[in-house]
């Protein structure tokens, strides 16, 4: 039976370290290269945004429901 999305991002979350905890929480716009490669190595789709924030470089911002997970964590 596939993980529930809850469950994966349950398993992200507790595989981090309480710095990236943090970072996580704290992200504004563009996530970090970190937290995108953890969330795809989760099973946790991340897809490319254009941003503009005068980078050249493809961005990717937090999935909302990752959001909404991380605001239901308690702190």
């Amino acid at each position: 039976m596939p993980m529930s999305f809850e469950d994966k991002c349950a398993a992200w979350y507790s595989a981090i370290s309480t710095q990236r905890r943090a970072e996580a929480r704290a992200v504004v716009g563009p996530i970090p290269d970190w937290m995108v490669e953890s969330l795809q190595e989760a099973g946790i789709a991340v897809i490319a945004a254009d941003v503009t924030d005068g980078q050249h470089e493809p961005s990717c911002l937090m999935p909302t429901a990752v959001s909404d997970h991380l605001a239901r964590r308690p702190v």
